[in-house]
């Protein structure tokens, strides 16, 4: 969620690969499509009183397409948030709400 209120560029020090590497803007994930379709996604997670790891890691923790999650932090707090979403159960209505992000967007990073 570091990019929601600000973009790529803010006032403070660059936060993350995208904001600090001009090449990563470059690359699928700095696509305009791909950070709204994450804006959306975060706001789901935070209706649903989530963060947006939360539900991410979630999310793949409970999917049977998702073999293993790989967690990278910065911050002790970065992995308290990894941790605390092993135990979470995504309720059927947020699992919806997720899908039909998922349908209407399809894969805005490709």
């Amino acid at each position: 969620g570091k990019y929601d209120d600000t973009g790529l560029a803010h006032a403070g020090p660059p936060q993350g690969r995208l904001a600090l590497f001009e090449s990563m803007r470059k690359q699928r994930w700095g696509r305009p499509e791909a950070l709204a379709a994450a804006r959306r996604y975060n706001a789901l997670a935070r209706q649903h009183g989530l963060t947006p790891t939360q539900m991410a890691l979630a999310f793949c923790y409970r999917n049977w397409r998702v073999a293993s999650t790989i967690i990278g932090v910065t911050s002790l707090q970065q992995l308290h948030d990894c941790v605390a979403a092993w135990p979470v159960v995504l309720s059927p209505e947020l699992l919806a709400a997720i899908d039909a992000i998922r349908w209407e967007l399809r894969d805005p990073a490709q």
